[in-house]
């Protein structure tokens, strides 16, 4: 129809022209005359002929008889007769579409699930299909379907199980819609789920479910732990148990075992001794040799004798220590009132050199009373 009007337009034009020039010379009507037949037959032929464009397909309108229901035509240029047949454009390239859907599980949880598909019709098909939809075919039947299709499918499975079967539940709808689009001559080219989700409240006592789960076996852990080192406190004390009763049947077999047992302790003791004290004289060598060949102040030998008394009594004779210590500490004052008694002491060196001969003397005694 809307071919038509065009072309009635433009043969009126035709006609009001070759009026206003008819009444002018002859040979001028005869030029416009042929002008005129030009004009329509390059009009003619544009109306006959149409393009159609890449990924669409055409099919035929015919004013008579309808829609020419065995003719597709393909890509490129075609023939038409003009004011009785006009071609009807079909896009055959696949296109998305998102369309999103609330429906209930099988455990009646609400879900919230949308999905991304990529349809086109069946070329061969065209002309029934817009017999049947018309040319926006995707606005009537995919949304209906796709509704149905979800519903049907979500309510085979739980909540949870929408999520950990994801894939089954997709491969499901897939299958479903494929059949249904087929009904009405549209093909899917690919179908998948872009959103899935539930309400607020279903979201929070999953989260709160899993949290119970991490302490389920958090303290499951602890429990296993606690049997684990109860076993090995049970095996260790079988073990000494076990040692203790072979040490007894030992003993009571062969009385010399116990000495051997003696022995050998007492040999790794005095080797440790020995070492210890080897040691302690060195520490004590190192600083009668600082006391002979330097000159010190009184507050340097106190140093030196905290020192030596420290390492001499680290283990043993703490009293003795504190004892010392106060005594050089102790301020006892001479006949003028100003010096102390360690002052006087300790302001030769060679009171102080016997001092700590004495004192060395003395702690290498106690230290041999101890082995």
């Amino acid at each position: 129809m809307a071919n038509k009007e065009p072309a009635q337009g433009f043969m009126q034009q035709l006609k009001q022209i070759a009026a206003r020039m008819g009444s002018g010379p002859r040979g001028a009507g005869v030029g416009l005359k042929l002008l005129i037949g030009a004009g329509a037959l390059a009009y003619g032929v544009k109306e006959a002929t149409f393009t159609v464009e890449g990924g669409q397909r055409a099919i035929i309108f015919n004013r008579i008889g309808g829609i020419q229901k065995d003719t597709v035509l393909a890509e490129g240029l075609h023939f038409r007769f003009p004011w009785f047949q006009y071609p009807i454009i079909y896009d055959i390239r696949a296109r998305p579409r998102k369309i999103a859907s609330l429906t209930g599980s099988k455990d009646l949880q609400m879900v919230n699930i949308a999905l991304r598909v990529l349809s086109r019709p069946l070329a061969a098909n065209l002309p029934t299909m817009y017999q049947q939809l018309g040319t926006d075919y995707d606005e009537r039947v995919l949304p209906s379907i796709v509704n149905e299709v979800l519903k049907s499918v979500v309510a085979k499975f739980n909540a949870s199980q929408l999520i950990t079967q994801r894939a089954q539940v997709s491969l499901l709808i897939r299958r479903d819609l494929f059949e249904r689009a087929k009904d009405f001559n549209i093909i899917l080219d690919d179908v998948a789920i872009t959103e899935l989700s539930f309400s607020r409240e279903y979201t929070a006592a999953v989260e709160a479910k899993q949290v119970a789960q991490q302490e389920a076996q958090r303290a499951q852990f602890y429990v296993e732990k606690a049997k684990q080192d109860q076993r090995h406190k049970i095996i260790q004390a079988e073990g000494e148990a076990e040692a203790a009763k072979m040490l007894g049947e030992a003993v009571t077999k062969n009385p010399g075992y116990l000495k051997l047992r003696k022995i050998h302790a007492a040999q790794i003791n005095h080797t440790h001794l020995v070492t210890h004290h080897q040691s302690r004289r060195h520490i004590w060598s190192h600083i009668h040799t600082q006391l002979v060949t330097q000159s010190y102040t009184p507050g340097h030998t106190h140093t030196i004798i905290n020192t030596l008394w420290s390492h001499t009594h680290s283990h043993t004779h703490t009293n003795t220590r504190v004892t010392f210590t106060g005594m050089h500490t102790r301020r006892f004052k001479h006949a003028d009132g100003h010096k102390p008694m360690t002052h006087a002491l300790f302001s030769s060196p060679y009171l102080a050199c016997f001092f700590l001969n004495s004192l060395t003397f003395s702690a290498l005694c106690s230290h041999s009373d101890g082995l």
